[in-house]
């Protein structure tokens, strides 16, 4: 499997191509870019993760079906500026 490892998530391993199938205990989990069968293209990431429920939330976009289902990233609200509550 072609990977490249982060050391800003734990035992994130990003892909520049999709396995066949899932390691154990590895969820799948694409960037907020809109998903491309061609990982790279137009910004589109993937990566496989420990599974992170506080940080990831299931994917409803139907990439990738046949690996079963996968996730994305948690968007988290943004803070209004100061002052503008």
């Amino acid at each position: 499997m072609d990977v490249e490892t982060s050391a800003g998530w734990t035992s994130v391993e990003y892909l520049r191509r999709l396995p066949a199938v899932l390691p154990v205990n590895r969820v799948l989990v694409h960037n907020q870019v809109i998903p491309t069968r061609r990982l790279g293209s137009r910004g589109f990431r993937a990566w496989l993760s420990l599974p992170d429920l506080a940080r990831l939330v299931v994917c409803g976009c139907a990439w990738a079906a046949e690996l079963g289902p996968h996730f994305r990233v948690r968007l988290i609200p943004k803070r209004p500026p100061r002052g503008k509550a």
